[in-house]
């Protein structure tokens, strides 16, 4: 297998835009942020746990370990680039994920299943910007890199988390 990329992790997840929301969706029929991510990662050829029963606003935890399981976390300061993880937190925890599509000088421009109902609640694409925020009344909690774009290989990611042969 080819070792995966930014753009082929973008490129799956631009595959589902348009995509409904759905609370643990993991198919074309039906994402929630997380499923957007694992089946963008998934098709990219990113080894990844596909995580499942979680709350529809998770505050155990757990998505911030898994995100530093997989990712290297970047220091506040350094902007992100296509093919990062942007956690998003409305309280104390990171809840939400987006995928970094590109970077521009306004900020980053991101995918994600959006589960706002009244704004259309599907994967959508645009600019991360103050206003944004605080719209969804957000913060960026932490901006991630996934190992394997941050110089390790699938093999040795796939070695550390003990997530498959």
């Amino acid at each position: 297998m080819t070792q995966p990329t930014p753009e082929k992790f973008i490129a799956a997840a631009r595959a589902l835009t348009g995509t409904r929301w759905q609370h643990q969706g993991r198919s074309e029929r039906g994402v929630d942020c997380v499923g957007l991510l694992i089946l963008a990662a998934e098709e990219a050829g990113i080894i990844i746990e596909a995580e499942r029963n979680y709350r529809r606003t998770p505050n155990d935890g757990r998505l911030a370990y898994l995100l530093d399981k997989y990712c290297v976390r970047l220091p506040k300061a350094e902007p992100a680039q296509a093919g990062d993880i942007i956690a998003i937190r409305h309280e104390a925890e990171p809840q939400h994920v987006a995928i970094v599509t590109e970077a521009t000088r306004w900020g980053p421009k991101i995918i994600h299943a959006n589960g706002n109902e009244q704004m259309g609640g599907a994967v959508v694409e645009h600019l991360l910007d103050d206003r944004w925020l605080k719209s969804h009344r957000s913060k960026i909690h932490a901006t991630f890199r996934p190992k394997v774009w941050a110089g390790e290989l699938r093999e040795k990611v796939k070695e550390d988390c003990g997530c498959g042969a």
